[in-house]
């Protein structure tokens, strides 16, 4: 596979990779033009309730997108319930196939696995992937790990160094 930077003269083809790289705040813009021009966009699932996968779910809630979270611990289940107003929250492990399964998992338009921990997140997107979610985007802490979570075919690999920026950010706007 070729990587180069594109020109205005670039054409992008369907099968072509993109990796964005710009400040948060640009990358926030292009996340948020992405999900408000594909109308087919209409359900989400998150693994993973942390500090990232709550206020995704924030974000998607503003942009009336049905949103799912699954959770393993029971208190954060009922802080994140107590906390969103229209997403639905599950208590359970995403690495359960058949709680995946119970719970539609496989007909969400896009999966982000957001755990605090690289395996489960890269398992949680096969997982997803299998079930036949046509987008899965990982949380990824060790950028040598980037590669493996594309070669498998998970279609975004977020850092959470950018999680962390946007986090402040958004404190700071509040």
């Amino acid at each position: 596979s070729l990587l180069f930077i594109p020109n205005g003269l670039t054409e992008i083809n369907e099968d072509d990779k993109l990796i964005f790289m710009g400040t948060s705040h640009s990358l926030d813009i292009l996340a948020g033009t992405f999900f408000h021009e594909k109308e087919r966009v209409k359900s989400v699932g998150i693994i993973g309730g942390g500090k990232v996968g709550f206020m995704l779910a924030k974000s998607l809630e503003d942009m009336k997108i049905k949103t799912k979270i699954l959770e393993k611990n029971y208190e954060r289940c009922e802080e994140l319930s107590e906390n969103l107003d229209s997403t639905i929250i599950i208590n359970g492990d995403g690495t359960d196939l058949k709680l995946l399964n119970e719970e539609e998992i496989g007909s969400s338009d896009v999966v982000i696995s957001v755990t605090n921990n690289d395996e489960r997140n890269l398992l949680c997107s096969l997982l997803a992937k299998q079930l036949g979610v046509k987008r899965v985007i990982a949380r990824v802490s060790k950028v040598l790990n980037i590669p493996l979570f594309e070669k498998v075919g998970i279609d975004i690999a977020v850092s959470p160094k950018t999680s962390a920026i946007n986090e402040v950010k958004n404190d700071i706007d509040r």
